[in-house]
């Protein structure tokens, strides 16, 4: 029997930690009522081992701090599927970087460049 097995694994190793809750990173947390929902880090504090999440959907009154360790919180996608936060009026922050931004507008211009800029209008729309 291999000796590592027959440890109990009860805290995370630092890397499992630092790749799963990292700031702004996406973790699975349990809300006030229990339910798994999807939640962005938005701070954290060393000292006492906790992160503060920010539920997807949901306005700031409802972030909340967890400690990494208190069961509350997981790896994202580990108990949840879809969208968890409010169904009739969703609140949702979507954080695009300028790096992202500027690739995709990179990327788009040499797409028109490439398909549009040397052709006939009917060869593109076929009227």
């Amino acid at each position: 029997m291999d000796s590592n097995r027959s440890k109990p694994q009860n805290k995370q190793s630092t890397l499992d930690r630092n790749v799963h809750y990292a700031l702004d990173r996406l973790v699975d947390a349990r809300d006030s009522v229990n339910n798994w929902c999807v939640a962005r880090i938005i701070d954290y504090d060393d000292t006492r081992d906790q992160i503060r999440v920010s539920f997807d959907g949901w306005s700031p009154k409802w972030d909340e701090w967890y400690g990494i360790e208190s069961g509350k919180v997981a790896p994202f996608r580990k108990w949840t599927r879809g969208y968890t936060g409010q169904k009739k009026v969703a609140l949702r922050q979507i954080h695009f970087s300028n790096d992202i931004t500027d690739e995709y507008i990179m990327h788009m211009d040499r797409y028109i460049e490439d398909e549009f800029l040397d052709a006939e209008p009917y060869e593109k729309t076929q009227f």
